[in-house]
């Protein structure tokens, strides 16, 4: 079964590279998410006539140089991903994720491919949080009530480092939330995010978490209507985050995330079934093997 969420509306908040995840079930479905200038054409360069062209090799090189192969476990139904991408701006502005969602009842994998505009912040971000924010709206009210007092006593205990440590922020303390919730795979980028802005996040998904198990809707527990909620309730939390109160001043670095904008292609997988939920003009693109005899 293969369920789409599509929209074409303004992507998150708010030159881009060939990015390019797939991934191959244990028989026929190979999906993969890709974003490209190149896609619908356009204008090319004549090549310069003193100009060296590279041989195939060298062009092979480039083209492959972080490629990757990634296996999951054996009883995921997803046998294996790639990934792969050719940054067109330095530093790249995409970015790609995927995670295992920690459930007790069944197993949900999630691939995505995060294209960013002004720069890689907001790419970046919604990169790391995405995902976090749809594993908590998949999760039944006893998990997050019990995902709510782990994270409670973890926020109480990074706490009392900073106080322990003249404020020094623990890396560990401020990733602790999400690994109650995911289980990360390959990441080539690290979190451009400083120990600010993280704390920030953490605590704003800790609020997400208890606000989903207060009021906890019976009535609309369908993965289509998780994936919809999760990519709303984390573009108003970007937005809301980059212009506050009154009595605050107005964080520089939150609103850089804001106002660079990115696009959210992402692919959930639970057993035989595959959803996928998109903003922006990113595409997944749903490939067949047909075997030949």
């Amino acid at each position: 079964m293969i369920r789409r969420i599509l929209s074409n509306n303004p992507c998150f908040s708010l030159q881009q590279t060939s990015y390019l995840l797939s991934f191959a079930r244990t028989r026929i479905i190979s999906p993969a998410c890709y974003h490209s200038d190149s896609i619908d054409g356009g204008f090319q360069e004549e090549t310069p006539f003193d100009e060296q062209r590279l041989s195939s090799q060298e062009a092979s090189g480039i083209l492959r140089a972080h490629e990757a192969s990634i296996d999951l476990e054996a009883n995921c139904p997803v046998k294996y991903y790639e990934v792969n991408y050719l940054g067109a701006n330095n530093p790249p502005e995409d970015r790609q994720a995927q995670a295992r969602i920690h459930s007790v009842d069944s197993n949900m994998y999630l691939f995505g491919v995060f294209d960013g505009h002004g720069g890689p912040w907001c790419s970046d971000a919604v990169g790391q949080r995405l995902f976090e924010y749809i594993s908590v709206t998949l999760h039944s009210p006893n998990d997050l009530g019990r995902i709510m007092q782990e994270a409670k006593r973890l926020v109480s205990t990074h706490q009392s480092h900073i106080h322990n440590h003249n404020h020094a922020h623990d890396k560990t303390s401020l990733n602790a939330i999400t690994s109650l919730l995911l289980h990360s795979y390959y990441n080539p980028y690290k979190d451009t995010r400083n120990s600010k802005i993280k704390e920030i996040h953490q605590m704003n998904l800790l609020k997400h978490i208890e606000d989903l198990y207060t009021n906890f809707d019976h009535e609309n527990t369908d993965i289509v209507a998780a994936l919809e909620s999760a990519f709303v309730k984390l573009d108003r939390d970007i937005c809301a985050e980059a212009i506050p109160v009154e009595t605050q001043h107005v964080d520089e670095d939150l609103l850089q995330i804001c106002t660079a904008g990115s696009c959210a292609c992402v692919a959930l997988v639970k057993d035989d079934d595959l959803y996928i939920a998109n903003c922006g003009d990113a595409r997944a693109i749903l490939g067949k093997l047909k075997l030949a005899y």
